[in-house]
């Protein structure tokens, strides 16, 4: 059975998540990336897919690419042009 850690909330895909497979963190992918605050992934997730984001597992860096893209769309659809 695999370490649910390993695998992305998300997606299900594996994460792969640097400190879990025994790196430190600086190593790992999501060391060099931004992610977004919950208040703007509140603008792009369903309630039941942002509330597996608890802060106890990894997303992997598919999805945060992907969440990434949904919240510039969305910032872009309701940019306001005074």
């Amino acid at each position: 059975m695999t370490d649910k850690t390993k695998l992305c909330p998300l997606c299900q895909g594996f994460n792969l998540c640097g400190a879990r497979v025994g790196n430190s963190i600086e190593q790992c992918w999501c060391s060099k990336q931004t992610f977004p605050d919950k208040r703007l992934l509140a603008q792009v997730l369903e309630s039941d897919k942002l509330a597996k984001l608890n802060g106890t597992t990894c997303i992997c860096e598919s999805c945060l690419v992907s969440l990434q893209a949904d919240i510039t769309a969305q910032q872009t659809l309701y940019k306001r042009i005074d």
